[in-house]
């Protein structure tokens, strides 16, 4: 499916809408945007690029239809346009120009961090709930290589846990946990594609480890 298609599909309209149409489903979807305190604005992000598109699209085709069918006015005919213009000038008032659509407004930013957290939903929920499994199974593998007489070979965690136990290491790892999630909604309000690529990118590292500690546990407990 190229991008048209999925534009298409997004709004809602017909791969032959017409300019008026594109505009109102792009209102009646950023409407529901605005009335649904809880919706992502990652979906309303999408509609926005699909508006773009379809815009961009409907303005090529209506510029190549113009210049296919336009030809280049001979003498005569500019100099009796002139005068028909004169006439109409002197007889009848003006008309105000024809206003072309309005073009989109521009997404509002999702609330400050303290109030989503408060009084609506936080965007990226699913990407945020795979991060922090990737983190408890984290922790529980660490706790099994701890328990068969692995070693923790990072000297932060290591230094926590000599000296408040494995109490300490886990107080470390979600306070850390805590401290990512925090900047990437942080970065979230202002810039939603960057947020989700960056924490899919933490949750893809995290879990690499701990399918790296489940090889070393598999093979203490041969």
């Amino acid at each position: 499916m190229d991008a048209f298609q999925q534009a298409c599909q997004i709004l809602g309209v017909p791969p032959t809408a017409s300019g008026r149409m594109i505009e109102a489903a792009f209102r009646r979807k950023e409407a529901e945007y605005q009335a649904d305190p809880g919706s992502d604005p990652w979906d309303f992000q999408q509609v926005k690029e699909a508006y773009q598109t379809l815009r961009k699209r409907d303005s090529a085709t209506l510029r190549t239809a113009t210049s296919a069918t336009t030809k280049p006015p001979s003498p005569s005919t500019l100099a009796a346009k002139k005068e028909e213009t004169i006439q109409s000038d002197t007889s009848v008032p003006p008309r105000p120009f024809d206003r072309r659509p309005p073009e989109p407004e521009s997404a509002k930013n999702p609330p400050h961090l303290v109030w989503q957290a408060f009084f609506r939903e936080l965007p990226l929920q699913q990407e945020t709930t795979y991060f922090l499994l990737a983190n408890l199974l984290d922790i529980f593998m660490t706790y099994g290589l701890l328990k068969f007489g692995g070693i923790e070979t990072n000297p932060i965690a290591n230094y926590f846990l000599q000296r408040w136990g494995f109490d300490g290491m886990i107080a470390l790892k979600m306070g850390s946990v805590a401290f990512v999630v925090v900047v990437v909604q942080q970065i979230a309000v202002r810039d939603l594609t960057k947020a989700r690529r960056l924490l899919i990118a933490g949750t893809a590292i995290v879990f690499a480890v701990v399918v790296y500690s489940g090889v070393l546990l598999s093979r203490i407990l041969r």
